[in-house]
């Protein structure tokens, strides 16, 4: 299976730095987490909702990371997840779920609903796990994000 993360230039390798020292959606800050997309697609939409629009977009790299299909993956869905799960505001339950998830260490993946198109889906990797060492980058490429975009 291969899915998507869209980075800059300098960042383009798989080690959760970012979330570790900032937190996200689905980690507090000291989870380090690798948060992909499962369609290029969605990526750039996650790309650009946390970027700020007032600069053109960075030049960017997407990477599509493979693994085995035989590797564990937990799942929510959003008939599990707490009211306002959505909000612009990161919500800590559910933080709390991807941290515990990560704590229990059952599973390399944890496959979570997009707040942009939640039909779709988001997986955040947890470079801790014993699986992790199965993770594949197997491609990089540049990205031209189109500036039509942009507001």
């Amino acid at each position: 299976m291969d899915i998507f993360r869209i980075t800059r230039f300098e960042h383009s390798v798989l080690t959760g730095e970012g979330a570790r020292l900032f937190g996200g959606r689905w980690n507090s800050p000291g989870a380090s987490v690798i948060y992909c997309s499962e369609h290029r697609s969605l990526a750039v939409l996650e790309f650009l909702v946390h970027f700020k629009f007032s600069l053109d977009p960075p030049e960017v790299n997407i990477m599509s990371i493979s693994f085995p299909d035989d590797l564990s993956i937990y799942e929510k869905r959003i008939s599990e997840l707490p009211p306002n799960w959505n909000s612009y505001t990161f919500n800590t339950n559910l933080q709390k779920i991807g941290d515990e998830w990560m704590k229990k260490g059952t599973a390399l993946l944890l496959k979570v609903p997009s707040v942009i198109i939640p039909q779709e889906h988001n997986y955040l990797i947890n470079p801790l796990h014993n699986d992790f060492s199965k993770v594949r980058i197997r491609g990089k490429e540049k990205l031209i994000i189109d500036k039509r975009l942009k507001p």
